[in-house]
């Protein structure tokens, strides 16, 4: 049997290996992932914006879609109040020049 002091040396040094594992595996993890940002389209979100009111036509009332990216299910065509009130005050600031 050992003795208690190197025991205790045991069980602090196991505690330092795992949270050196937990670290070392989330810097990789972190290294590893694919930014977000650097995969974002080059279009700027005024831009974006006004293309879309761009396409739609001139007599009907205009609602964004909140999911444009759904082509079939309950969601498709969805547009939510809060979207398009946000998107307006975002197509007046693109105006103004904020």
């Amino acid at each position: 049997m050992l003795p208690a002091p190197i025991t205790d040396c045991f069980y602090r040094c196991r505690g330092l290996c795992l949270h050196a594992w937990v670290v070392a595996t989330f810097a990789i993890m972190l290294a590893a992932a694919p930014l977000q940002a650097s995969t974002a389209p080059k279009t700027s979100a005024c831009g974006y914006l006004a293309g879309l009111i761009d396409k739609a036509p001139p007599s009907e009332p205009l609602f964004l879609p909140s999911y444009p990216t759904v082509e079939s299910g309950p969601l498709h065509g969805a547009a939510y109040l809060y979207d398009n009130a946000v998107a307006a005050i975002a197509l007046v600031g693109c105006s103004t020049g904020w």
